[in-house]
């Protein structure tokens, strides 16, 4: 009877941990996928803000505003959008941050990561241009 008793009682606790992992990976997946989704909504803003800098200046380029730097910090520097530094992404930290890829007089690339992968694109790094998204 007590043997019972103890196999219960591991069995109850397997199937337990095995809950609270899946909760886990539920909770994380889904979370990763909701920034995945703010990402996609930043950028959309991004591409607002550079149609409109290129609308005034006739260029994409910005002055002193090189590769690998992190573009909300890029334009506060050289254009002065105050408003401009609430737009990073979620977790802001690399590889998870909007970073300058180039600024030409044409086009414009940034460089960003996707956690989850959401409409038909999967984890990883991306480029969002002018034209649209690129790996």
């Amino acid at each position: 009877m007590l043997r019972n008793t103890k196999y219960k009682i591991i069995i109850y606790s397997l199937v337990g941990l095995i809950l609270l992992a899946a909760l886990w990976f539920g909770i994380y997946f889904f979370s990763a996928q909701a920034r995945d989704y703010r990402r996609l909504a930043d950028l959309k803003v991004w591409q607002d803000i550079l149609s409109g800098y290129y609308s005034q200046n006739g260029t994409y380029a910005v002055a002193n505003c090189a590769s690998g730097e992190i573009l909300s910090r890029c334009f506060i520097k050289n254009v002065g959008h105050a408003t401009i530094n609430d737009i990073n992404d979620p977790i802001n930290v690399s590889p998870y941050q909007y970073i300058v890829g180039n600024l030409s007089d044409s086009d414009y690339e940034i460089k960003f990561s996707l956690e989850a992968g959401i409409g038909g694109l999967n984890p990883g790094q991306y480029v969002w241009t002018k034209n649209g998204v690129k790996r």
